[in-house]
């Protein structure tokens, strides 16, 4: 398992006046899980995303999952240790 963190630091969420921000994850998998394990895999993510942080108060924080289906049979790896 691989895991990146990228901070943004321009955006904009909806177009409410209040102070809003967002935690966007994204699971790439090799093809072939079922739609059900995916959801499964998601719903996890969520629930573990959302208790992870304290939440500053007056900040509306929009947290989503994305599962991602990477093609088996084009992906292509490598490891080099020198």
């Amino acid at each position: 398992i691989k895991s990146r963190a990228v901070k943004v630091e321009t955006f904009k969420v909806g177009t409410a006046l209040t102070e809003r921000a967002f935690v966007h994850v994204k699971l790439a998998l090799l093809s072939g899980r079922s739609a059900q394990i995916k959801q499964q895999l998601s719903q996890s993510l969520l629930a573990v995303v959302q208790e992870l942080c304290e939440w500053p108060a007056g900040v509306e924080v929009q947290l989503c999952v994305e599962i991602l289906d990477i093609d088996r049979e084009s992906y292509s790896k490598t490891a080099i240790n020198n």
